[in-house]
């Protein structure tokens, strides 16, 4: 890490990989434990799958400013690492879930990933300005019934990104988290699966 030392990432690399790697970021904690059939699915798809174990990942983005830039400068040495793998075909790809969401959506907008994938992305709102320095392919899952960000966030949402030809937003009949595995109250296993059904299509077509 540029700036705090080294730190430990978990790999999963598949008997068979495509050559495309992901990393995830699960977001309130750093591990595989609340999407694991997710993680498991993509790893069975051939993908290289990273979680990085870096506690500042899975911090709220109300933080400094600075704390933002560490956390992206540790994401694109990830990534650099990640290219360098013999396995490695030279893409990779971020996806996040809740505040590892909005890590994904500033990694779009400021780093230079072959794709970005956003669950449940936490005060994207407060971010919307750098929407138009997308260029990579994103992609949102959101619940219709997320309170964080319905009504006005909601409008600010669309009005900032539909219009990009690169940025894609799909809607479920779901709260927040309805795609974490952990949360009983919260999972909707239906828009869960669909979501990540979208995820691997569009995945499919980068290797």
């Amino acid at each position: 890490s540029k700036y705090h030392g080294s730190f430990r990432c978990r790999l999963i690399v598949s008997p068979e990989p495509t050559g495309l790697a992901a990393i995830l970021l699960p977001g309130g904690t750093p591990s595989l434990e609340n999407h694991h059939a997710f993680t498991k699915l993509l790893a069975t798809s051939g993908l290289i799958c990273c979680v990085p174990e870096n506690e500042l990942f899975a911090q709220e983005y109300t933080n400094a400013q600075t704390s933002t830039e560490h956390r992206l400068e540790d994401l694109n040495a990830i990534s650099e690492h990640l290219k360098e793998l013999p396995q490695s075909n030279g893409k990779v790809v971020v996806i996040g879930f809740g505040n590892g969401g909005t890590l994904s959506y500033l990694s779009a907008a400021r780093l230079s990933p072959d794709a970005a994938i956003i669950y449940q992305g936490r005060h994207i709102d407060k971010y919307l300005n750098e929407g138009r320095t997308i260029n990579c392919q994103t992609v949102f899952h959101v619940g219709s019934q997320d309170l964080e960000i319905a009504g006005e966030v909601d409008h600010k949402i669309h009005a900032a990104l539909i219009g990009k030809f690169n940025i894609a937003i799909y809607k479920y009949e779901a709260g927040h988290a309805f795609a974490d595995e952990q949360d009983k109250l919260n999972y909707v296993p239906e828009a869960a699966d669909k979501a990540h059904e979208r995820t691997l299509n569009f995945l499919k077509q980068l290797v």
